[in-house]
This record gives structure tokens, sequence and C-alpha cells, in this order.
């Protein structure tokens, strides 16, 4: 998944602890994702575009 970041952070510390901790930052980004898709799945494609768009013209500010 995040082995980069592992092996930079194992690197650093020299701690076999690092890959767990990038594993256990990957879970807490998957995670929510999971229940925020099952929600967005949920409503109207219409108010997902305008969401969408919404996102795309803030960024892009």
């Amino acid at each position: 998944m995040n082995l980069p970041v592992g092996i930079a952070l194992y690197a650093d510390s020299r701690d076999v602890k690092a890959f767990f901790w990038v594993a256990l930052g990957v879970l807490v980004v998957f995670i929510p994702t999971i229940f925020v898709g099952k929600a967005i799945a949920l409503l109207p494609v219409f108010w997902v575009r305008i969401i969408a768009a919404n996102f795309l013209l803030w960024t892009k500010a």
C-alpha cells in the first residue's frame, strides 16, 4: 500500500513499528471512505454532480 512511506520512516527511525503506523494510517483513511461512499451512493445523481462541480470550482479559485 504505502510501502515507500514505510521504508522512509523505517530508514529515519530504525524502528519496525513504522510499518505498523503506516498500515494504521491507511486504515484510518479507508474505513471512513467506505462509509462515505455508501452514503454518496444513496444520493440522487443530480446532487452528486452539483456537489462535485462545487468542489471543482472551489479548488480552482
